[in-house]
C-alpha cells in the first residue's frame, strides 16, 4: 500500500509540474489565416531565431483586435499580456495583423526599439509584406516580413540605432 501511495503522490507531482510550465508558443492565429502546415514553418523558424538571439518573435491575428482600433497599440498590449520576450532582456517582437480591419504592425520591446526601429518596422510592412497581401498571398506576406525582420537583427551587430534604408 505504501509503494502504491508513493507512486501516485509522485505521478501527481510530475502531472502537476509539467501542467505548470508552458513553454512559448509564438503563434496566435484567432483569424485562423493560417493552415496547420504554415503555423508550424513560422513557429519553427521564430524558434531558430530565438535559439540563436534570445529574441522571442510572435505573431497575432485578429478579426477585432479585441476593440482596438490602433493595431501598434494592440500589438504592444498583447506582448505584455503574453510576456513575449525574455523580462530581463525586454527583447519582444510581435508582428500583429488583421485580415478583416486590412492592418499590420510590429511592435517591439523596449529594448529593441534602438534596433528595430518603427521606420525599419514600416519599411518591412511596406515594402515587403503588403505586396504579398495585396495579391492574396497572406502568408508569403507574414513569412517574408518575419525572414526580412530576422535577417536584419542577426545582422545587427553593434546596439545603437540605425540611420537610413535596411537592405533586405
Amino acid at each position: 500500500m505504501t509503494l502504491f501511495r508513493n507512486f501516485l503522490f509522485l505521478s501527481i507531482l510530475v502531472i502537476s509540474s509539467s501542467s505548470s510550465y508552458q513553454k512559448f508558443s509564438p503563434i496566435f492565429d484567432y483569424e485562423e489565416v493560417l493552415t496547420k502546415r504554415e503555423e508550424r514553418k513560422l513557429k519553427k523558424l521564430y524558434q531558430k531565431h530565438e535559439a540563436k538571439t534570445s529574441n522571442q518573435i510572435a505573431l497575432v491575428t485578429s478579426a477585432d483586435l479585441d476593440g482596438y482600433e490602433d493595431i501598434q497599440e494592440y500589438a504592444t498590449d498583447f506582448g505584455n499580456k503574453h510576456g513575449v520576450g525574455v523580462a530581463e532582456k525586454d527583447n519582444g517582437i510581435i508582428i500583429a495583423f488583421s485580415g478583416a480591419q486590412r492592418k499590420v504592425g510590429i511592435a517591439t520591446g523596449l529594448q529593441m526599439e534602438n534596433i528595430l526601429t518603427d521606420s525599419i518596422a514600416k519599411v518591412v510592412i511596406d515594402s515587403v509584406i503588403i505586396p504579398h497581401f495585396k495579391k492574396g498571398e497572406t502568408y508569403d506576406g507574414l513569412m517574408a516580413g518575419s525572414k526580412a525582420i530576422i535577417q536584419y537583427l542577426e545582422k545587427q551587430k553593434i546596439r545603437k540605432p540605425f540611420i537610413g534604408t535596411p537592405k533586405f
